[in-house]
């Protein structure tokens, strides 16, 4: 992914997945960081958070948690 050159994004910044509204589209969030140490051209984020599917999560809280009805113990 390419983050404009006006962009500043420090060597420390994280990138996570996030939804725009509840069931909208996908989006990179860029935290910036701040340790002070600019992130050179080329570089790379490693700090990264995984996406909630806010459609599963509506999909068990309206049906139910499935592998609570195959007889599992809670």
């Amino acid at each position: 992914m390419k983050i404009r050159k006006d962009v500043i994004v420090f060597d420390d910044g994280s990138a996570s997945i996030k939804t725009s509204g509840l069931i909208g589209d996908k989006f990179v969030k860029i935290e910036p960081g701040g340790s002070g140490e600019q992130l050179k051209s080329g570089g790379w984020i490693t700090e990264t958070t995984s996406p909630v599917d806010i459609e599963d999560l509506i999909g068990k809280y309206a049906f139910g948690d499935v592998t609570k009805n195959r007889g599992e113990k809670e």
